[in-house]
């Protein structure tokens, strides 16, 4: 008998080796397969093989065939150790502080332990917890937030919690900590509070969102929807009747194309003035307004009104403003250019409106056809080709590339001053240069000498994710290929996924069946912070009709602005000003206008005037790069100098905007651009080398 125990005991720890090898393998395959909290979210199993894996939980397999009595204890040390590695796991791979632990998604994870929420509960039992695991730091951070006796941080705990709890969990947790009471009751105070703001938006939003804009509904308009592809004469058409017009206002997607309207008008004599929210140059006398859609002043009335690509109405970020412009420009005729796909959509909004309208079709003038010939950059560059590629690093590795093969080019992408992106789509029109390198910057307007489109990228980054085009961005560039009176067909090549592109050109793009909407300006007058009425206004249900644009920068701008001082005007004055939030030195210096406002004082312009001069960067490689950065911090301090009139530093800094202008007109014209390098040592690498480093460096 002794001898068969001993024989099963040693099979026993045979089979405990193999499952522990077994969940090892395990937990690598879910490792490799998931991210960690993908592994939160399954079963039990799997966080506790997770565990195996990282050597913290053997404890499990010594005790698996222990009596019953020692199985118990064992299990309650099982789960306390899952609630204590998961909190450690998800604080060391996230790199993260431990409040947003605390309160991201493995909080709310309904199958951990209940030793995880006793953690938020016990001062001691956390500090010692996150002293024993190094992370006192973090938990020093928390202890500050949550359990300071004065609470000086009420609004930022509200805050955290909201973000990643469902009301009665904030309300339970904080409730059964007695320290946190007056929270909890806060908590429930601004929950009473959306709760009003949200009924009360309900309440006043009208059946017909067209009925916001009552003075336009007094005013009988006529549309003239233009529809059609690019490059179809559809912009062209409806200038004409502009310029014929007594009054009138061209409303563009971007200040590229209004100052290049207002050009021409001003070319053929019409009285123009221009307004972009980064500039303005207003004639005496105007009659009529050249300007970026989000410009648009509703109280004005004209005889005519343009506004160009009209399906930018479904556009997240800025549709809300397409919107606004059809429901309520004042004018008596209205002309629409847009896509085929955008058609039913605006038919449906003008019908709300109660306005009239007529439909006239465009066709291409020239045919757009793939190019069935191999292509090999920069081998088969031909004379009016223009190649495509979606960062600024790669326009200018591209254009490097070029130069060194003797082809000389112009290239146009965001960055660019619209003024110095003018003069290059002017140097390439007038043949100075043979070729163009540019962005998707080109799909929107500009009417250039272009007989081939060169994809040679088909994937960009659309601020969240690289993916590849869609059909509608591939019709968008590729139709400005083949300019009517200068070439009989336009050609579409690709240097990769050439099926891929070819199919996109010709596939049928689906019908935009919602216009984005943005908040009325009169909800924002609520009794409650700027960045709550956006909240609530967020989680409102969107309508039959209309959809919600993105408005998250907004809410995190105005949360910033708060949490320095909360002056409600104020803020919702500097949420408007258009800015790059990502890049750091114009957020910077938004933020320090900001602050001394707040605290009663105006900015010394003069002396951020100077700090953004850029004649600090001497070399050209990062002089370029210097440059653009000062341009667009002038353009936030003139749309400042303007906000808080301030006409004198407004025109020094105009001053400066040209000269900037000026001088990367010279490192253009010069060829100086700025070559892909390797990050080690420097050595230029091709403009298509997928790597940030050479093979000889990567090697060694």
């Amino acid at each position: 008998m002794a001898h068969r125990r001993r024989k099963r005991s040693s099979e026993q720890r045979r089979a405990a080796k193999r499952r522990l090898a077994e969940n090892k393998e395990l937990a690598r395959d879910l490792l490799e397969k998931y991210p960690l909290m993908e592994l939160l979210r399954g079963k039990r199993e799997e966080i506790e093989a997770f565990l195996i894996a990282k050597g913290e939980l053997s404890l499990k397999t010594r005790v698996q065939y222990a009596p019953k009595t020692r199985r118990r204890r064992h299990d309650r040390d099982v789960d306390q150790k899952l609630g204590r590695r998961t909190i450690e796991a998800f604080c060391v791979q996230r790199k993260t502080s431990l409040s947003e632990a605390f309160f991201a998604e493995a909080a709310g994870y309904k199958e951990l332990p209940e030793y995880f929420m006793k953690v938020l509960h016990s001062l001691p039992e956390t500090e010692r917890y996150f002293r024993e695991t190094g992370s006192f730091k973090a938990a020093e951070h928390v202890m500050k937030q949550m359990v300071a006796s004065d609470w000086p941080f009420r609004e930022e705990i509200l805050e955290d919690l909201w973000e990643h709890f469902t009301p009665g969990v904030i309300i339970e947790l904080l409730s059964e900590n007695r320290v946190h009471r007056n929270v909890a009751l806060l908590y429930v105070q601004k929950l009473n509070l959306r709760d009003e703001m949200s009924r009360d938006f309900l309440n006043s939003t009208p059946d017909n969102y067209a009925d916001l804009f009552p003075e336009t509904r007094m005013q009988k308009r006529h549309f003239v929807l233009h529809i059609g592809p690019t490059n179809s004469g559809k912009t062209h058409e409806a200038l004409e009747t502009l310029k014929r017009a007594p009054t009138g206002v061209y409303l563009a997607p971007l200040r590229l194309l209004a100052y290049e309207q207002f050009e021409r008008m001003t070319d053929d004599g019409v009285p123009c003035s221009m307004i972009t929210g980064e500039e303005r140059i207003l004639m005496e006398g105007a009659s009529h307004q050249s300007s970026t859609i989000e410009m648009l002043d509703n109280t004005r009335e004209y005889d005519v009104a343009v506004i160009d690509e009209g399906q930018m109405c479904a556009d997240a970020q800025r549709g809300g403003a397409w919107t606004n412009a059809i429901l309520g420009v004042r004018a008596d005729v209205v002309h629409v250019c847009a896509a085929d796909n955008a058609l039913p959509c605006l038919i449906r909004m003008i019908r709300s409106c109660s306005d009239d309208y007529e439909i006239i079709r465009h066709e291409r003038m020239t045919p757009l056809i793939m190019d069935d010939r191999d292509f090999d950059f920069p081998r088969d560059v031909e004379d009016g080709d223009a190649f495509i590629v979606f960062s600024r690093i790669d326009v200018h590795g591209c254009a490097s590339d070029l130069r060194e093969n003797g082809i000389p080019c112009s290239i146009i992408y965001g960055a660019l001053p619209y003024d110095v992106r003018h003069k290059e789509a002017e140097k390439f029109a007038t043949g100075q240069t043979k070729v163009l390198v540019a962005t998707d910057a080109i799909g929107m307007g500009l009417n250039l000498p272009i007989r081939r489109i060169v994809f040679l990228q088909y994937a960009k980054f659309d601020g969240r994710t690289k993916r590849k085009l869609n059909g509608t961005e591939v019709k968008q560039i590729a139709g400005r290929a083949g300019r009517y009176g200068i070439y009989d067909v336009g050609l579409v090549q690709s240097y990769a996924e050439k099926e891929l592109i070819a199919s996109l050109l010709v596939r049928e793009e689906p019908m935009i069946r919602k216009a984005v909407i943005e908040i009325p300006s009169a909800f924002l007058d609520s009794n409650a912070r700027i960045s709550e009425i956006l909240e609530v206004w967020n989680e409102l249900p969107a309508t039959r009709d209309y959809e919600k644009g993105d408005i998250e920068e907004k809410i995190m701008l105005a949360r910033e602005l708060e949490a320095v001082d909360d002056q409600k005007d104020l803020v919702r004055k500097y949420i408007s000003f258009s800015i790059d939030a990502k890049d750091e030195n114009v957020h910077d210096c938004w933020l320090y206008c900001y602050r001394c406002q707040a605290a009663g004082s105006k900015a010394d312009l003069e002396e951020l005037i100077d700090d953004a001069d850029p004649d600090r960067h001497p070399a050209s490689e990062e002089r370029m790069q210097a440059l653009e950065s000062a341009y667009r911090m002038y353009d936030f301090l003139y749309a400042y100098a303007l906000a808080f009139e301030s006409e004198e530093d407004a025109e020094r800094i105009l001053e400066k905007k040209r000269r900037i202008s000026a001088q990367l007109l010279d490192i253009l014209d010069d060829g100086r651009f700025q070559s892909k390098r390797c990050k080690r040592c420097g050595k230029k690498l091709p403009w298509i080398y997928p790597y940030g480093v050479c093979d000889s460096c990567y090697g060694s």
